[in-house]
């Protein structure tokens, strides 16, 4: 009976979720929003149809074994479609093509499609399971096959966020994203494999819907602070955390501010279109994440303005960065064909108590930025 509430519990808890993300009605179009709402649709079918089993084992009323036959072979066959969900889901918040996922897709429903078979066949032969004569459920003698075919979706979604993690290599939102992403196989993991050692305990489906709600968590909250199209953090970040950060300053380092603006973005705009300035900012966040170190804090302040916060222990190692960010702008012009150059004019200042709140921060920095535009705009006149 207690199995039997926990899946209850959980299930209602699901259903939350999904009311939630059907509210937004103006989000379901985002294929990564279908995806996770199919997830949690599974999960509560799962949970249904796995109480049902626990329902009808050993039961004895007329029909009851052929009911428990269907039920399980249906619970069986739905397990590895977590893991393709999951797979997809990993891969469209990634940032995979629609069209490269379209070619993959027939490799990663092959695990889903033998573990269906199997568990057809399992009517027959005790492969994943048997059912006595008393109704009773027993596992077969291919049981750990069922579960490598669940789990072995999960096993690649879980490598290929960890490589574009390592590819990305940046300080944005997206690593938020791509933690979530890893957390996601854990509790599944740990809670199959109790229930391989201790049959019976209600785990596996209960830890998923753990998993659900990291990523839920975890993602929510990414849309709420980052830029959606430069995936930095965005415009309301920045204060608040200048305001958590001088008081968490490493001994021997200065707090300082940099202000970056894309050298003739409305140039780009006007003679290339507003797409092709999308890209360009994107390529500049992209600059900014190659360039930065882990701990520092990128923003996209607003149009084709940046903010980077960084701990230093000197003026010159912030000029160095300065350095190293239009360095990687030019080696990145180097690697395209596009219409126009990325170049960036900076300006940057250090936090002293004399300043005493983010606008004054922010103030020296953008005059000493405005100052650097108008020096170029006055070398190139000349």
């Amino acid at each position: 009976m207690e199995y039997l509430q926990v899946n209850v519990v959980c299930a209602l808890f699901l259903a939350l979720l999904l009311i939630s993300f059907r509210r937004k009605s103006s989000d379901i179009f985002l294929s990564d929003r279908r995806l996770f709402e199919w997830m949690l649709m599974l999960n509560i079918v799962i949970l249904a149809f796995d109480s049902f089993t626990w329902v009808l084992d050993g039961s004895s009323f007329s029909g009851a074994k052929a009911l428990n036959r269907f039920v399980t072979v249906v619970y069986y066959s739905l397990n590895a479609g977590m893991g393709l969900l999951y797979l997809l889901y990993c891969e469209v918040k990634t940032g995979v093509s629609h069209q490269e996922l379209g070619r993959r897709i027939v490799i990663y429903l092959l695990p889903v499609i033998a573990n269906i078979v199997l568990s057809i066949l399992s009517l027959y032969v005790p492969l994943f399971f048997r059912l006595d004569e008393a109704n009773r459920y027993h596992r077969g003698t291919h049981f750990w096959l069922s579960l490598l075919l669940s789990y072995c979706l999960v096993a690649v979604a879980f490598g290929l966020v960890i490589v574009r993690m390592r590819r990305q290599g940046g300080h944005s939102q997206m690593r938020i994203v791509y933690r979530s992403l890893l957390l996601f196989p854990l509790p599944p993991l740990l809670g199959g494999l109790l229930q391989v050692w201790l049959m019976g305990m209600p785990v596996v489906w209960v830890s998923t819907v753990f998993s659900l709600l990291i990523i839920f968590i975890n993602i929510q909250n990414v849309q709420i602070t980052s830029d959606p199209l430069t995936g930095l953090y965005n415009r309301g970040q920045l204060a608040p955390y200048i305001k958590w950060k001088v008081h968490r300053i490493t001994a021997g380092h200065d707090l300082f501010l940099i202000m970056l603006d894309l050298d003739d973005f409305k140039s780009i705009n006007d003679r290339c279109g507003h797409l092709t300035g999308n890209e360009a900012l994107i390529y500049a966040a992209s600059c900014l994440n190659t360039s930065c170190a882990h701990g520092d804090f990128i923003t996209r302040y607003g149009g084709d303005e940046f903010i980077v916060i960084a701990e230093r222990e000197s003026e010159e190692q912030i000029q160095a960065l300065m350095a190293r960010i239009q360095e990687q702008a030019t080696r990145v012009d180097a690697l395209r064909n596009a219409p126009y150059t990325l170049s960036f004019s900076m300006g940057f200042s250090r936090w002293s108590t004399s300043q005493a709140s983010p606008e004054r921060f922010i103030g020296e920095a953008d005059r000493k930025m405005y100052a650097c535009k108008v020096e170029k705009k006055i070398g190139r006149a000349n």
